[in-house]
């Protein structure tokens, strides 16, 4: 189909021996130029010596004049009477519209010679005009003496100021052109031709049809009531002819069949009689006339009649998209009819919401038929997830595995309808198709609740992993905008009322979609496929274990983010989790005493020297003492645990840790410094310590009601052998010394525990080998009793 011509006027001027047999003197072509938008120019065509141009109010472009003069001469029409004076009209290639009248010349000498008055509207006065009636009664016939009248422009103020009445189309002609009108909106290039019985019965409803069409289409359109054959522009055939009756019988052999009485009953085509009518509702021509206004297409108006026939019948919204995509399927055809389609508000009868339009950018071939900007999606997603978040969440989940086949399916349904493949292939990346898991992604982000969490989790894990970790108190650098401190608990309790299975997958979602489909989700791997990076960012997921209604949940979240994990990434997410448990309340951090099992003991122990040193007793706390590896690196991991205070359940597990030789100095301050928080602890009360020291004070003195005394006892029993630099037991008094420092009752029972380990020790029998090995015993014990007194002497004895 041949595109709409530029409006610009013509640059090329007649050439010398072409001008018209009466023109315009010099100061009259100045003040009347066709550049002027003030004037319409006027042309007059006849005889003489053939048919040609006799008299204009500008010299014409020489293609112009031809195709004026060609188009002005008589169509054998003029010689029915009937149709004497009959109308044309037609633009030209330099913007201007041509209004013409045609009169059989029976004055001339040569048979069939006809006068032909025409007006070339400017583009500036066609739009401006009200009526086009006010034209047509200027077209006038000519006499052979006075042709000096068709050389001066008329002033477009006449044409404006007319207030005459637009033609319309009477009830009893919508029959009649029933059959013409749905033949002239359903096709774009055909020409559509009629009977009538004169020119007179059908000027009105034609200059009616015409004037009624929308403005693109209207400054375009072509018409000749007084055709007997085919009519054409330069690239083009006229759109709509009225042929003689009595010449209908060789007009089927050049023009094909008239339209017929049965294309005319569909309910478009008498939507599109009653706008003609006015009887149809406002709100219908309305809406034509706003979508239509981008188009010269004839068939805009079918096909915009069929769009609002069809939602009037209450059709789905997909049905609807799927209509409007196979009509128009490249995303900058039609882009105002795709706006009102997916922007739900009125603009078109039944009831649609933002969800179904999302749904049907998700699903529908629409996605790639326009473009992100035209269908708003800022706006229509975010008010989408407030309708139905499940139904845009799915839909986006549904894209997200589809997306990266967009691009394709857009070339591939350019195919089908016959357009060329691969059009507008440099702006696929604003379809809408693939723009909208960014938007609802985005939007989701800056509104998403805890309340969300279940339906996240079902359509898009990843993003539900991402509000998690921004949830944590350790992930501050990606957190939403929206995610307080107050919610985390929130959040943590919806994720526990997750199924395992919903959890689990959580884990296996990729990392962030927004963070992949925000750059280029063409060019990156899937966001719903796990990858290693993803599985290092599951670390950020061990804070929820503390939030769980029991710990063992807890530690079996723990442990299943760090079964396939890298190093890096187990070291992590222990570090995020002693994070949040040592923030905890100390009332609910006792809920976790002694829950993280053996299988995680190995790898704390490479994490916590790393730790701050809060972060380091709450694990410690939560640690269960059974793995071999634990109690053979003693208290070497807790060193950092010397500087700061512990708790009673802390100290009680670092007793319990006490190495059996060569302990390093800092550990013989911090096994002082533990006795002495455990003693007191124990002394005041606190069943949680004791609770936690196990069997560890009840092997020795278990009939002792005094535990402070069966605890110093334990621990004397502990520290006295520890053979340092050849047998000194000087680091045995160090933690004397350190236990005192701490809390001076709990020192002064160690020293006497000590004295008494060493009068039993003193006073022990035995024979052979076990003879000497007590001689040795005595004297180490020996030891240890003389450094006690050398530690505590002056203070007391």
């Amino acid at each position: 189909m041949a595109m709409h011509p530029p409006e610009q006027p013509a640059s090329r001027s007649r050439k010398s021996g072409e001008r018209p047999s009466i023109v315009l003197d010099s100061h009259e072509a100045e003040s009347a130029g066709s550049d002027s938008p003030e004037v319409v120019e006027q042309a007059l065509f006849g005889y003489r010596n053939g048919h040609r141009l006799l008299a204009s109010s500008v010299a014409l472009d020489a293609d112009i004049e031809r195709l004026l003069t060609r188009l002005s001469d008589t169509t054998g029409a003029a010689t029915t009477s009937s149709f004497d004076g009959y109308l044309s009209g037609y633009p030209l290639s330099d913007g201007r519209y041509v209004l013409s009248r045609t009169w059989a010349a029976i004055e001339m000498p040569r048979p069939g010679s006809v006068w032909t008055h025409a007006l070339l509207i400017p583009p500036t006065v066609f739009r401006a005009l009200r009526t086009p009636m006010a034209v047509v009664d200027e077209l006038r016939r000519p006499t052979e003496d006075r042709l000096k009248q068709f050389t001066s422009a008329i002033p477009a103020g006449r044409f404006l100021s007319a207030s005459g009445v637009s033609p319309s189309l009477s009830p009893s002609a919508a029959n009649r052109w029933a059959p013409v009108i749905s033949q002239l909106y359903s096709t774009d290039s055909a020409t559509v031709w009629t009977t009538a019985e004169s020119t007179e019965v059908v000027e009105r409803d034609l200059l009616a049809i015409w004037w009624h069409q929308w403005p693109a289409l209207r400054r375009r359109f072509s018409f000749c009531l007084g055709a007997t054959g085919p009519r054409r522009l330069d690239k083009r055939a006229f759109d709509l002819l009225i042929v003689p009756v009595s010449r209908a019988r060789t007009a089927v052999a050049d023009l094909g069949q008239p339209a017929k009485a049965a294309d005319g009953h569909s309910p478009h085509n008498r939507l599109l009689l009653a706008d003609l009518q006015g009887s149809a509702p406002k709100e219908f021509g309305k809406f034509l006339r706003f979508c239509a206004a981008e188009t010269h297409r004839r068939s805009a108006g079918m096909a915009l009649a069929q769009v609002w026939t069809r939602a009037a019948s209450h059709e789905s919204l997909h049905e609807l998209a799927n209509l409007v995509a196979e009509t128009y399927p490249d995303p900058t055809s039609m882009r105002r009819l795709k706006r009102l389609l997916l922007s739900p508000g009125g603009a078109l009868p039944g009831m649609r919401t933002e969800a179904d339009a999302v749904s049907v950018i998700a699903s529908g071939r629409i996605g790639v038929s326009v473009f992100g900007a035209d269908a708003n999606l800022d706006s229509l997603v975010a008010k989408a997830l407030e309708q139905d978040r499940r139904l845009v969440l799915n839909a986006t989940r549904a894209l997200l595995l589809n997306v990266y086949d967009a691009d394709q399916l857009h070339t591939d349904h350019l195919a089908r309808t016959r357009l060329r493949p691969g059009a507008h292939k440099t702006k696929s990346g604003k379809l809408a198709a693939n723009e909208l898991p960014s938007h609802v992604l985005l939007q989701a982000e800056l509104a998403a609740d805890p309340n969300w969490l279940v339906d996240l989790v079902d359509f898009l894990p990843g993003l539900a992993r991402r509000r998690l970790q921004a949830a944590s108190a350790d992930f501050h650098a990606t957190a939403a905008p929206n995610t307080l401190p107050g919610q985390r608990t929130a959040w943590a309790a919806h994720f526990w009322t997750l199924r395992p299975d919903q959890r689990l997958v959580l884990l296996q979602a990729g990392p962030s979609h927004l963070a992949r489909v925000l750059h280029d989700p063409i060019e990156q791997e899937s966001p719903l496929e796990p990858n290693q990076e993803s599985r290092r960012s599951q670390s950020r997921l061990a804070w929820l274990a503390v939030f769980s209604p029991q710990p063992s949940e807890g530690s079996e979240w723990l442990e299943e983010i760090c079964l396939e994990s890298s190093r890096l990434a187990k070291i992590e997410a222990v570090g995020f989790f002693a994070g949040e448990l040592a923030d905890l309340p100390s009332a609910e951090r006792r809920r976790w005493v002694s829950a993280i099992r053996a299988p995680l003991s190995e790898l704390v122990l490479e994490v916590v020297p790393n730790l701050p040193s809060k972060s380091c007793a709450a694990m410690l706390e939560a640690l269960s003492l059974e793995s071999s590896s634990l109690r053979a690196a003693a208290l070497r991991p807790w060193r950092a645990l010397s500087r700061i205070e512990v708790s009673g359940v802390a100290a009680a597990h670092l007793l319990r840790l006490l190495p059996t030789t060569r302990p390093h100095k800092d550990e013989v301050l911090l096994a002082g410094r533990a006795y002495a928080v455990c003693w007191r602890s124990v002394v005041d009360g606190d069943e949680s310590a004791w609770h936690e020291l196990d069997n560890f004070p009840r092997s020795i003195g278990e009939h002792d009601w005094d535990r402070g005394r069966r605890l110093a006892f334990t621990v004397a029993h502990s520290i006295a052998p520890w053979d340092e630099s050849g047998g000194s037991t000087s680091a045995a008094a160090r933690v004397l010394a350190a236990a005192q420092r701490e809390d001076h009752e709990a020192g002064k029972q160690l020293a006497e525990e000590l004295l008494r380990f060493a009068t039993t020790a003193s006073s022990s029998q035995d024979n052979g080998d076990k003879k000497r090995k007590k001689a040795k015993r005595k004297g180490l014990v020996e030891q240890v009793a003389e450094q006690a007194f050398r530690v505590l002497s002056g203070r007391w004895r």
